[in-house]
């Protein structure tokens, strides 16, 4: 047998898919992983400051269930976005992109309308601890949502030039940089719908 062949045939240890990975992604996931630590310190000490047989009990606003389907199903649509890019189909790939931007201004009008629902009853980011907390984390949610918002804005920007445009379609469609970045994008928006649905729960278990 072909030793080429034989090794060809091997699957990549972790190590060796580190290596071969763009240095972009391995940047974007050591992101997500100190973002996701973040997140885990900010809700034990929301767990460990809450004590909800006082007289300062929170809630949970009704607007966080929708804005939490809205997220998920925003992946749903978002992931599509590949293979038209892949099949060279701009119209559909710039439809998805703008879909996907909807579903995401609406998670982030929601999330307003949750604060307003939080101060309407008298939690305050500048009152207890643990209101600061609820307040903290769906607020750095949201800026790692904005972050993931302008990166999509970007995206519908060399699109839509490219949308009728065969010259622009080609361009794009052979750079392989252009694939690996809407990767990313896609990898990012996950773990930010991931880990809203977590802190939901979190939330849902605590109020």
């Amino acid at each position: 047998m072909n030793p080429a062949t034989k090794q060809k045939g091997t699957p990549l240890s972790t190590w060796q898919r580190i290596e071969r990975a763009h240095p972009h992604r391995v940047i974007l996931t050591l992101f997500m992983v100190g973002s996701f630590l973040i997140f885990l310190f900010l809700m034990l000490a929301l767990y460990f400051s809450y004590d909800p047989r006082g007289n300062y009990s929170l809630f949970l606003p009704k607007s966080f269930l929708a804005s939490t389907a809205l997220l998920m199903s925003s992946g749903f649509v978002f992931d599509r976005s590949l293979r038209w890019l892949k099949q060279e189909r701009f119209d559909k790939l710039l439809y998805t992109l703008l879909y996907t931007a909807l579903l995401a201004v609406l998670f982030v009008i929601l999330q307003v309308a949750g604060w307003s629902q939080l101060h309407g009853s008298g939690i305050f980011l500048n009152g207890k601890a643990s209101g600061a907390y609820l307040y903290l984390i769906t607020g750095l949610h949201l800026i790692h949502l904005a972050m993931a918002i302008a990166w999509l804005g970007h995206t519908l920007f060399t699109v839509w030039p490219a949308a009728k445009d065969p010259v622009k379609q080609l361009i794009i469609s052979t750079n392989p940089y252009q694939e690996i970045k809407l990767r990313m994008l896609i990898s990012f928006w996950h773990f930010l719908s991931i880990v809203w649905v977590l802190l939901y729960l979190f939330f849902l278990y605590l109020f």
